[in-house]
């Protein structure tokens, strides 16, 4: 066990203060504490977790003084401090153990790209938080499919071994989907998501066991939420299938503006894809219900609370003035 006053004096270059009152509404606790830059340490058995990070330099040099074989995990929010991490971790290098860890709210599009190359052999990247993590927390999962195959193979190397691992298998079924289905190339956009959302319908169907009577999810039952045991067993919740038509066109073959649109329907939490056509429309499908093609959703009874967070996060702006739902500005590129 690391003995905390030993790191809190161990580097006179970057004094560790704890503060002696409380935040306000964040109890100070023995494990975890503020430096004077504000820079936030979380320390749980041999793994020292950071964020809120700043003066990165400095920050590196006082982990390198700990003595202690320890982990330490970065916990990033943006892509401005992943790339200055990675820069500054290449320059002076680090003698421990270190995971980047990508925060859900952190965007990654083609205007914010990550620097993997800068990243040193002990340092990996991860945006797994739990046992039952699957693609849709993180833009990583989804910048990921727009990667060519050079810049692919660089970056799944720096990914820690079970994100690397499920990357390499989700890459392997947008590959083997349109290998089998070629002509995509040639069709449009509006062609290429009716076909993937009936290929969909007849090779995936709704995972009734995962649920209660009442539509909730059963407990433990978040596996069904997954696209990728959806594609495995052919069957999912709303979630699972949504996610899987957006794995199947947003990605560097399809390149299909295809989103997934969160909110409620029939009084239950619930998932179904918008997509952005080069005409500036938006359509919406929904495979639980079977409906497709539909324009203006917010004037839909069944569908409320509808949040478009996804497309927001690619830079999509949208303007909903009650009477209709368009967009204002469309910064995806090609």
């Amino acid at each position: 066990m690391i003995d905390l006053k030993k790191i809190q004096t161990i580097s006179p270059t970057h004094f560790i203060v704890k503060y002696q009152q409380p935040l306000p509404n964040y109890p100070v606790e023995k494990n975890k504490w503020y430096d004077r830059y504000g820079i936030y340490y979380e320390l749980n058995n041999d793994t020292l977790k950071i964020s809120n990070i700043k003066m990165i330099s400095s920050l590196i040099i006082y982990l390198n003084q700990i003595k202690e074989d320890i982990k330490i995990i970065f916990s990033i929010k943006d892509t401005a401090t992943f790339n200055e991490l990675c820069k500054e971790l290449n320059k002076k290098g680090i003698n421990k153990d270190c995971i980047i860890l990508l925060d859900n709210s952190t965007k990654i599009t083609k205007r914010r790209w990550l620097d993997f190359e800068l990243i040193p052999d002990n340092v990996k990247v991860s945006n797994n938080k739990r046992d039952d993590y699957y693609p849709g927390e993180n833009s990583l999962d989804w910048w990921l499919l727009w990667l060519n195959d050079k810049d692919f193979n660089c970056v799944v190397n720096k990914l820690t071994p079970k994100v690397r691992k499920r990357t390499i298998y989700i890459r392997h079924i947008v590959n083997m989907f349109f290998k089998h289905y070629p002509a995509l190339a040639y069709a449009s956009d509006y062609e290429k998501v009716n076909f993937v959302f009936e290929w969909l319908r007849k090779n995936t169907s709704y995972d009734s066991s995962a649920t209660n009577k009442d539509g909730t999810l059963k407990n433990g039952a978040n596996y069904s939420q997954d696209p990728v045991y959806t594609y495995i067993n052919k069957k999912g919740v709303c979630c699972g299938r949504a996610q899987l038509m957006k794995i199947l066109l947003n990605n560097r073959l399809m390149k299909v503006k295809c989103f997934l649109t969160d909110g409620y329907c029939h009084d239950l939490q619930h998932q179904w894809n918008e997509v952005y056509l080069n005409n500036g429309q938006v359509l919406y499908y929904d495979l639980s219900f079977g409906r497709k093609n539909m324009e203006k959703i917010e004037n839909y009874s069944d569908y409320r609370n509808i949040t478009h967070q996804d497309a927001l996060n690619w830079d999509f702006h949208i303007i909903d003035d009650k009477a209709k739902l368009k967009v204002k500005r469309n910064d995806y590129e090609q």
